[in-house]
């Protein structure tokens, strides 16, 4: 008051913290009229105990990060907006009771500001107000397309103080608006659309083949388009790298196969022909030595990768056109699936068909893989299905894997086996558990045309997906973004 006095602000005590300072700062204002009443200095007090409490549940033992600090910028900006009356209760509460009363102050607070001025989205703050804070509806499992989807390290401080209220709340605000896309979306003109993509072994580098006649190798990483090949007059629609990663192989609607120095770009000697029309599928055998090609003509070829002449006669079984082939990993069998609705399992040495046909799947069979051990091998359909079979016996292995709502138009399994992704005309990719069968978390969502397309990367922790959206996307293939409590 003497510092006042002589017009002087007081001096700040040596030691004093920031807070009671503030509140001496606000008391001691030159304007009366600006100098907070009573009862707005309660609940700037009780705001000022309470963050600190906030702070521990967000941050769980964590150090405070770049998205924790701007969350309890947030927080603290919805409790100065929140009457006094409100504010001032706040000491007296549960930590249960606490994060409800947070959640509830941001979601109504951040409703009201600018959308480009959301910490997050106003999905999920909605979410938070009917589900967490009001109870209105059951833990939901609803369908939300990109523009409700969070960055994971940016949503996680948030679920870990919903973890305070329940975690199972914590789990699936992390489920249903974290992102498991990594960057951003590789992007193709219209006319260039993605149809096909497969990874290199240094797991950085991709193969697109496109619906322009050429192929692309960039790097996922940057986005940058590391050389763009010109393979062939119309649809690239599949590429394989060789296991050593020197070559690539590519098939076509102009009913040839081609081989390419991956390095260089250059064709290793001249395109393969032999089918009489479009070619869908491509695959190199394990050692590297061989190529086998299924065709709408309704044959498989193997292709010598030296003399790039057929080895064996045309394999002929199929009674429509072939849209996938894959080789087993010891390289002496070779699966098929076709528009005949049918699987096949041939002997690569002789061309011998030695299962089948195979029809567990109602439609046709448009991709097909095996698993690592090569016991087992995957197949998705226009049924809507994904089916796991015994490669030895030829017979179904659990039941038909449901949920995509539209066809199933390429399987992959992960590298070591555990997991199944599955694209589909309903625009998702599902994440499946080799072994038991069943989803192993919400459908991926970001792509808005049929997913055409899927690898997973060498050590399995991503996926890559090419789209009729024009895109190709990587996609965190682990849980982490699910996690909050990591």
């Amino acid at each position: 008051m003497i510092a006042l006095s002589h017009g002087e602000p007081p001096a700040r005590p040596s030691g004093m913290p920031d807070f009671p300072w503030s509140l001496v700062e606000m008391c001691c204002d030159f304007e009366p009229m600006l100098r907070p009443l009573p009862l707005q200095l309660m609940a700037k007090v009780a705001v000022g105990l309470t963050m600190p409490v906030v702070a521990r549940m967000v941050m769980r033992g964590h150090p405070l990060d770049n998205s924790s600090s701007d969350l309890l910028r947030a927080i603290e900006v919805s409790l100065d907006t929140a009457g006094w009356d409100v504010t001032v209760e706040l000491r007296s509460m549960s930590e249960k009771e606490l994060a409800l009363e947070v959640i509830r102050m941001l979601s109504l607070w951040s409703l009201g500001i600018p959308p480009e001025s959301l910490l997050y989205t106003d999905a999920l703050y909605r979410w938070c107000l009917d589900a967490v804070v009001h109870r209105l509806q059951p833990l939901p499992d609803g369908e939300d397309d990109e523009d409700g989807l969070i960055e994971p390290s940016k949503l996680c401080p948030f679920a870990k103080l919903l973890a305070a209220v329940d975690p199972a709340y914590a789990d699936v605000a992390m489920l249903r608006f974290g992102r498991a896309s990594v960057g951003t979306p590789i992007r193709f003109e219209e006319e260039e659309g993605p149809l096909s993509v497969v990874w290199f072994s240094d797991g950085d580098r991709i193969a697109v083949g496109s619906a322009t006649g050429t192929a692309g190798i960039l790097s996922t990483s940057s986005g940058a388009t590391i050389r763009r090949l010109n393979v062939h007059e119309g649809n690239v629609n599949e590429v394989a790298i060789s296991p050593d990663g020197r070559l690539l192989a590519s098939c076509s609607d102009d009913r040839t196969v081609g081989l390419w120095d991956a390095e260089t770009g250059n064709a290793v000697g001249e395109p393969m022909l032999g089918h009489t029309s479009y070619v869908y599928s491509v695959a190199f055998s394990p050692d590297g030595t061989h190529i086998a090609s299924g065709s709408y003509d309704e044959t498989i070829r193997i292709w010598s990768c030296e003399t790039r002449a057929t080895v064996v006669e045309p394999l002929h079984g199929h009674t429509r056109g072939i849209l996938s082939v894959a080789y087993s990993p010891d390289g002496s069998l070779i699966v098929s699936g076709s528009w005949d609705k049918t699987i096949r399992v041939w002997d690569a040495q002789t061309g011998a068909c030695i299962l089948g046909p195979l029809g567990g799947q109602a439609d046709d069979i448009n991709s097909v893989a095996f698993s690592p051990d090569g016991l087992r091998f995957v197949s998705g359909s226009d049924d809507n299905t994904v089916c796991i079979w015994d490669a030895f016996s030829g017979e179904p292995v659990g039941a038909l894997m449901e949920g995509h709502r539209d066809s199933v138009q390429c399987v992959a399994y992960s590298p070591d086996g555990a997991r199944i992704a599955s694209g589909s005309d309903d625009t998702t990719i599902r994440i499946w558990d080799a072994a038991r069968g069943v989803l192993i978390h919400r459908p991926l969502r970001g792509h808005t045309a049929p997913v055409l397309s899927l690898a997973f990367s060498p050590d399995g922790r991503k996926l890559a997906s090419a789209s009729f959206d024009g895109t190709v996307r990587i996609w965190d293939a682990t849980d982490e973004w699910t996690r909050w409590d990591i």
